[in-house]
């Protein structure tokens, strides 16, 4: 029984992180609609930063960051 017991405990953990994965991938994609919808607007290119920073993908999250200080910047001049 506690055999059994341990492996729904791992089963479970397995399950909550395969639904954290699925929520980051799930905020990736829709910044990336808010982007195709407004892409000069640097809060959607903030949250596709933060969905891929969560998905471990660095180096496209240091992209988007830089769309963020690149808009952040232009919009800074706008009055």
């Amino acid at each position: 029984m506690f055999e059994n017991t341990q492996r729904c405990a791992g089963t479970q953990e397995f399950e909550r992180a395969s639904l954290k994965q699925m929520r980051c991938y799930t905020e990736a994609l829709a910044a990336d609609e808010a982007i195709c919808l407004a892409p000069s607007d640097p809060d959607n290119w903030r949250r596709k930063a933060e969905g891929l920073c969560k998905m471990h993908r660095g180096r496209e999250a240091r992209q988007a960051e830089a769309e963020v200080a690149r808009l952040s910047r232009g919009s800074q001049g706008m009055p």
